[in-house]
């Protein structure tokens, strides 16, 4: 089982940083992203040692997001940690969830069914609404600045991790991770208000 950092490691959290944190501050957000990042991949890669480097990313990405959700909960007065188990804790839940859905999957499967959906392919709601997404995603792409997209692109769709990106961009690698949560945040404000004023999908009402 991996150890909390020690006090005398560089990336030590202090209380201060955690509170910023947890505030919602971009700055702290790339200090803890610095000093996690890593050690979560390599959390990631021990319980699904079957996982491809890429799927394993997806998964760290899916984590980091769960963590802003979550930081609200988070009490920063547990300092290093605290904040180190707390987030250890929240690896383990994931796991736990993403094997009961695997084998929840499994045990679910219908082979004549599968094949049957596949050859029917998704309605024609379900390609309006994916359409409508895709369109509202672009958009608000658009509104970021050309640095932003490029790094959010790389990160979300090229797959890059953030140190190639610091060494693509020539850029500290905070840096990298305070623009990055920044954009997302941008992004997600965009689309949600977009979704808001935007019709539900699907037939109009006769």
């Amino acid at each position: 089982m991996s150890q909390p950092l020690s006090n005398s490691d560089h990336s030590f959290l202090s209380v201060e940083t955690l509170q910023r944190f947890c505030a919602g501050d971009s700055v702290a957000f790339a200090q803890v992203h610095a000093a996690f990042d890593k050690r979560l991949f390599a959390l990631v890669r021990a319980r699904f040692p079957t996982l491809s480097a890429e799927d394993a990313e997806d998964i760290l990405q899916d984590l980091w997001i769960e963590i802003l959700r979550a930081r609200s909960s988070f009490n920063p007065q547990n300092g290093h940690r605290g904040f180190s188990g707390w987030v250890h804790l929240i690896v383990r839940n994931r796991s736990i969830d993403r094997i009961r859905k695997q084998s929840r999957t499994a045990a679910a499967i219908d082979p004549e069914q599968l094949a049957q959906q596949s050859q029917q392919g998704p309605s024609a709601a379900d390609q309006l609404q994916r359409t409508i997404e895709l369109q509202q995603f672009q958009d608000c792409l658009q509104t970021l600045s050309a640095d932003c997209r490029r790094l959010i692109v790389g990160k979300y769709l090229d797959k890059k991790r953030t140190a190639e990106l610091a060494a693509q961009e020539q850029l500290p690698e905070n840096t990298v991770s305070t623009r990055l949560f920044r954009g997302i945040k941008k992004l997600q404000d965009c689309v949600n208000s977009k979704q808001h004023s935007q019709p539900p999908a699907g037939p109009s009402a006769s």
